[in-house]
């Protein structure tokens, strides 16, 4: 609801009572944040003749204000007056208001925002998915990039895909995902991986509301774990190193990204040396056919746009007294071998490991890594990269550049068929 006038606040719906067309405002809500957004483009008059007459110059200085809190008075002395009835120059001067309190006054004439308890769209209903949803856009996901998932192996060619259209929020069909280019990229593919599927459910989010560099220290932890450890992914360990956090702007939290997997500041882990910004990642976002192993009811939970990025203890759980005395040996393993002389094991390596074997770590697999048996392992996805496209991929997902050199091999062998688990394990 807005409120304005020249000598005191007037309720008004689209006209101020002189008659005058209401500037047209883009509006852009940021839920979370309790933060709007208004921008003034112009004003006209209603007939849409132009108007000789001059601007009254308080006008001059809304052009943009940014607002926060439930309620916001601010002074707007004779800006709505029959003097603004001019399409004239554009107003470029701003005022930004940061409202700690629910209400905010000031004297002379006010103009006033509400927000509403329940936010409305346009047209008087709930609220848009975009309001819904902030951090979606129209994807740019192209044809180009669909042959290069499909060449380097990570959708098969069986995979039913579907464009994206010109929606701004995707909306799949029954039994379609949503899946991301640069996940793809970073050791995802379907069906996805049980440890993926039980990691999503114990923090109640979904895999749109991950980052790029999440899903990769997903995909390292696993080859790590089968790799090196020799066992599967274990979620002690798994509590131990990593904690989920939001990813949250100064003033909103994204809908698309809006969780972050990151290392806790006591563990003692690799530096894998992630690029800090995957640019325009939430724009390459296609459709996918959902694909189940087993008996289970699907592979990723359906796509839902209503569930919010909200903090769960399992975000941050600690460990029990068995977790703990469970998981020492294998930290204990960790640090070995990060800090063997002569045979360190880095996060670069991790990575172009699971790069160089061709496998998905995230995607389901009738076998662990630890068995992977050559080039004909049919967990397999794609004949081997060349060296060129591997140090290329590798660079891609890093802060490394061509002046760094990109290691062809690991320090440390890892399990395989050739070089098997050890008769006990942990």
């Amino acid at each position: 609801m807005i409120h304005f006038s020249a000598s005191g606040p007037a309720l008004v719906s689209r006209r101020p009572r002189n008659g005058a067309v209401l500037p047209w405002f883009a509006r852009e809500w940021s839920e979370r944040a309790e933060t709007a957004v208004f921008i003034l483009h112009h004003v006209s008059p209603p007939d849409g003749r132009r108007r000789n007459r001059p601007l009254h110059p308080t006008a001059a200085l809304i052009r943009r204000f940014e607002v926060k809190g439930e309620k916001i008075l601010l002074s707007a002395h004779h800006v709505f007056t029959t003097a603004c009835l001019l399409p004239c120059a554009p107003l470029v001067s701003a005022i930004t208001l940061f409202v700690r309190c629910l209400s905010f006054s000031c004297s002379s004439s006010f103009l006033t925002m509400v927000k509403p308890t329940t936010k409305r769209s346009a047209s008087g209903g709930a609220a848009s998915k975009k309001e819904m949803a902030p951090g979606w856009s129209r994807s740019k996901f192209s044809q180009t990039d669909l042959r290069k998932l499909k060449k380097l192996g990570l959708l098969s060619k069986d995979t039913p895909v579907k464009m994206p259209g010109d929606e701004m929020i995707p909306c799949p069909d029954d039994g379609w995902r949503v899946l991301f280019f640069d996940f793809m990229l970073r050791g995802l593919s379907i069906p996805v991986h049980e440890f993926l599927r039980g990691l999503l459910f114990v923090y109640g989010v979904q895999l749109h509301q991950l980052t790029p560099n999440s899903i990769l220290h997903i995909s390292c932890f696993i080859t790590l774990c089968e790799c090196f450890l020799g066992i599967h992914p274990h979620w002690g360990l798994w509590k131990r190193i990593f904690l989920l956090r939001r990813n949250a702007s100064k003033d909103a939290i994204q809908d698309v990204g809006g969780a972050i997997i990151a290392v806790r500041p006591e563990a003692n882990y690799f530096n894998f040396k992630m690029a800090e910004s995957v640019q325009g990642w939430r724009t390459r976002w296609f459709y996918a056919k959902d694909e189940k192993v087993g008996e289970q009811e699907y592979g990723l939970a359906p796509f839902d746009l209503t569930k919010p990025v909200t903090k769960l203890k399992s975000w941050d759980q600690s460990l029990s007294a068995a977790e703990v005395e469970e998981t020492e040996p294998m930290v204990k393993k960790l640090y070995a071998l990060q800090s063997t002389a002569g045979k360190e094991l880095s996060g670069l390596q991790i990575i172009t490991h699971f790069l160089r074997l061709r496998i998905q770590p995230l995607q389901s697999r009738p076998t662990a890594m630890w068995a992977f048996s050559g080039p004909k392992d049919t967990s397999r996805v794609s004949e081997d990269l060349t060296t060129a496209e591997l140090e290329k991929l590798a660079r891609r997902l890093t802060k490394f550049t061509r002046k760094d050199e990109i290691p062809s091999s690991c320090r440390v062998k890892p399990f395989s068929a050739e070089h098997p688990l050890p008769a006990v394990s942990y």
